[in-house]
């Protein structure tokens, strides 16, 4: 004779979806600290370029991304 599981699985599963919304719902609401803001002077926002073109080209294109942000 096969067992059922059925409705014990679904209700463990429909379980499970639940708390899974619920903690993609309430983790954007956590406060962050004063630690983990980025643009603060103890941690500055910092920006990598890669030296895929001229070298020219990237540092001219950096130094107008730093003037838009200050």
């Amino acid at each position: 004779m096969m067992r059922r599981w059925g409705p014990s699985i679904k209700s463990f599963y429909q379980t499970g979806c639940r708390v899974l919304a619920l903690c993609f719902l309430l983790v954007p609401f956590s406060p962050a600290t004063a630690a983990d803001r980025l643009g603060t002077a103890q941690h500055p926002v910092r920006m990598m370029f890669v030296p895929s073109g001229e070298a020219q080209t990237i540092l001219e294109g950096g130094e107008e991304i730093a003037q838009g942000l200050q």
